[in-house]
């Protein structure tokens, strides 16, 4: 089973080399994020999804938990 965000802020601070992630009153936040890296965020977010699909699809009891959120900690409450 995979865990994880699909907006991710530990890959989009060191993934995607962006720095716009700011902690919010209930966690992460990619609010302070600019258009362009808006648009970078996205096209990694969907790339990430295409990849969890396609491991979900590789076998019937694999499975994926992934909320889109910047707290990737989430999982770990």
């Amino acid at each position: 089973m995979v865990v994880n965000s699909e907006y991710d802020s530990w890959a989009i601070n060191y993934y995607l080399n962006l720095s716009c992630i700011k902690n919010g009153t209930s966690g992460q936040t990619i609010k302070d994020c600019n258009e362009t890296e808006i648009a970078y965020i996205e096209q990694y977010r969907k790339a990430y999804m295409f990849t969890l699909n396609n491991f979900r699809n590789f076998n019937d009891e694999l499975s994926v938990w992934s909320i889109a959120c910047a707290e990737h900690v989430y999982a770990c409450f």
